[in-house]
């Protein structure tokens, strides 16, 4: 009863957020780089929705001690790209109506804050003063000022231009607003967006600022101009190179991969170094003069334990890659250290690759060859060709384990490397020899084998397109490279089919024809919370869902006529997208194509459905796509783990602090208070966040378009 009435008062009031020049001064170049300000962080009101905007004014006059006629606000807005800038000032008519109406004109969201740019100009005794009136051809402008020498960006203030006006006109006031001398000679920049990439671009000082399409609450950078052969001395000499290494900045958790569940260290590092970058900051890191002894591996972002196979010497071009696994991003990596330089030991490994258990393996290798001498350019031979081929048994052992949307983890299955100086030359071999090497790795006999290309969707998921012809197998392995993917050095990843005949021996595959399409299946039991792949099976385009149940039901081990629902597996980046599909209509009219993956489930009574979490496949997907690790670190002790959570992102603020509570062994949830992680300083954000003041817990851990997975709580 009393949560009910505390939701039913929480109703009638909303949360303003107002935002001052103070805050940008405190934020900008500490908490924040881009945009102007977390709103996290500033004051804030918690009034009643019926009052006038007036009244409120006077509230902020008792708080801040600005008089309300020198008070103006502006509203803040979303733009097209993502960024949040002061959109206009609050009219005369609109100050009079209640806050309610001016939260709907900010944002229409039910239960939205409404936020608010609060504009004080002050006079020459530094009091405030009665803002100027703006006419159609005034810009108000924000200003950040930046030093390469100290490698710092600051907000500096704000000023009314005309849109017809120059920079050039008033060169000589930024100057002064960074306490610089009038005359020096600066260069501009727009900041204009930073996700998914930076964007700032140089700003011409002679022309006027409504063609350079300058307007209301955007931002210029400005630093002092350097000549050519100076630039060389910093590391960031611009303001775009600088804004360029705060958005690649990233913190990175280090684990010996034989304590896999413990951080050893952190190191800061930028999301563009090369894989030399990264194991020679982890050598620095561990006092050692060999960075080739380092090896690296990845981290599952489902199972939340090392990727089974290491990353390869070189094998990836920049830590980004190291740190995505489907679609996901992680902050982790596994370490280890080996007795000899990981390229010699790749160098004389046979095609398969070899498992992180093979330790005995090294110790052979490094006695047979110890006391030879390599060749640099053997020892650092680049791959020519990967090719990675799938198979039915790697999609039984990942889906459900390693992975849940999708088919594979191309990182996971058997890889052929054809290297430079091998006598397999992929630009003249045809693909026939490549199988007679996967006959003799597989055991499958070249007849008996079928390979599919692979093709990445514009939804971003991966597929089974079409299987080689007798024509392409005939053609030069590194053509069909080139046709796969036309990257330079690129990957070829490929599905083998097998077919099994009724003594479970292999045997020819079947002429696939144009009303043909291969199928693939996975079958969920709410009950065990369970997702698992069956196998796959061609259909005509003509046919029904209706005429396959029963062979469905043994794939899953069900009886024949059981009742059981179909769901397609559509995508799962940005949001899962699984529907149901209709059993009585065709294959073709449901859109389902080749390489296309059907989710089904028995059937469940209406009233049964209360006693699963997660009763069918959409809710299970749903629940995967959003779970979420959680580090807390207790507020007084920030830098140390006290322990993880798996929660999930859409969890309510209440849940996050009841699971925080029942960790803790405490009866009142009410009495944790959590606070965010700020991803660019590596320290808990100086505001906690408000009871009830987030809507789940991706809120709590978003700062600035980049996710954390750490939060800091108090009792």
């Amino acid at each position: 009863m009393m949560e009910r009435e505390q939701e039913e008062k929480e109703d009638l009031c909303i949360t303003i957020k107002v935002a001052r020049d103070e805050d940008l001064g405190e934020q900008i170049g500490r908490d924040i780089f881009f945009d102007l300000v977390d709103h996290e962080k500033v004051r804030s009101f918690h009034i009643q929705k019926q009052i006038p905007f007036n009244v409120f004014k006077e509230e902020v006059s008792k708080v801040l001690g600005i008089p309300v006629q020198f008070q103006r606000f502006w509203v803040w807005a979303k733009r097209q790209n993502q960024t949040y800038r002061p959109y206009r000032p609050l009219t005369k008519l609109e100050e009079k109506q209640p806050v309610r109406k001016l939260r709907k004109i900010s944002n229409p969201v039910k239960k939205a804050e409404l936020k608010l740019f609060l504009e004080v100009e002050l006079g020459l005794h530094l009091c405030p003063i009665v803002p100027p009136d703006k006419t159609g051809i005034d810009i108000l402008l924000f200003f950040k000022h930046y030093d390469p020498e100290k490698e710092e960006l600051r907000y500096v203030g704000r000023l009314f231009v005309k849109s017809t006006g120059k920079p050039i006109e008033i060169l000589s006031r930024l100057n002064e607003m960074a306490g610089c001398d009038p005359d020096e000679e600066i260069d501009l920049y727009a900041e204009i967006k930073f996700e998914p990439y930076v964007m700032c671009d140089p700003i011409d000082k002679k022309s006027m600022f409504e063609t350079s399409q300058l307007g209301d609450g955007d931002i210029i950078c400005f630093q002092k101009s350097l000549p050519v052969e100076s630039a060389e001395q910093f590391r960031y000499p611009d303001v775009p190179s600088f804004l360029e290494s705060v958005h690649n900045r990233s913190v990175v958790h280090f684990r010996s991969l034989e304590k896999p569940k413990e951080d050893d260290f952190c190191v800061e590092m930028s999301m563009l170094d090369t894989y030399d970058n990264v194991v020679e900051k982890v050598a620095q890191q561990l006092g050692f003069d060999d960075p080739s002894k380092i090896r690296l591996t990845a981290h599952n972002c489902y199972s939340q334990l090392p990727k089974p196979q290491p990353i390869k010497y070189r094998g990836v071009n920049s830590l980004s890659d190291m740190l995505v696994h489907f679609d996901k991003s992680s902050d982790i990596l596994y370490y280890e250290v080996l007795d000899i330089p990981l390229p010699e030991l790749q160098y004389f490994k046979t095609p398969k690759v070899a498992s992180h258990h093979a330790i005995k393996d090294e110790e052979r290798l490094k006695k047979e060859h110890e006391g030879k001498e390599l060749k640099k350019e053997k020892a650092e031979a680049q791959l020519c060709t990967i090719i990675k081929v799938a198979r039915d048994e790697d999609l039984g052992e990942q889906i459900g384990r390693d992975i849940y949307f999708d088919l594979v983890d191309f990182d996971k299955v058997q890889n052929f490397r054809f290297e430079k100086h091998t006598p397999f030359n992929v630009f003249k071999t045809p693909f026939n020899v490549f199988k007679e090497e996967a006959a003799k790795v597989f055991g499958i006999p070249v007849q008996f084998q079928r390979f599919w290309l692979l093709a990445k969707r514009e939804n971003h998921t991966y597929r089974p397109k079409r299987p080689l012809t007798h024509l392409d197998e005939t053609r030069p392995l590194g053509t069909l490279v080139e046709v796969s993917n036309k990257a330079q050095n690129a990957e070829m990843k490929l599905f083998l089919e097998v077919e099994l005949g009724l003594d479970l021996q292999p045997i020819a595959p079947p002429d696939k024809g144009k009303k043909d399409i291969l199928l693939f299946f996975k079958h969920y039991n709410p009950e065990k919370k369970e997702l698992r792949y069956v196998g796959r099976l061609f259909v005509k385009r003509t046919g029904k869902p209706t005429e396959i149940l029963s062979r469905l039901n043994e794939m899953a081990g069900y009886s024949s006529d059981e009742e059981i629902d179909l769901f397609e597996e559509i995508k799962f980046e940005p949001i899962v997208m699984c529907e149901p599909i209709d059993k009585k209509i065709t294959f073709g009219a449901s859109q389902l194509d080749d390489g296309d993956i059907i989710c089904f489930q028995k059937s469940l009574p209406v009233e049964s459905t209360e006693k699963f979490r997660y009763p069918d496949v959409c809710s299970f997907l749903e629940y995967v796509h959003n779970r979420q690790v959680v580090h807390f670190r207790s507020l007084e002790n920030p830098k140390e783990d006290d322990f993880c959570l798996e929660m999930s992102k859409i969890d309510t603020y209440d849940d996050v602090v009841k699971k925080v509570a029942q960790r803790l062994g405490l009866n009142d949830p009410s009495k944790i208070r959590l606070t965010a992680h700020n991803c660019y300083s590596q320290q808990p954000k100086p505001q906690p966040i408000q009871s009830r003041g987030v809507g789940r817990l991706s809120d709590m851990l978003v700062h600035y378009n980049k996710s954390s997975s750490i939060l800091y709580y108090e009792v």
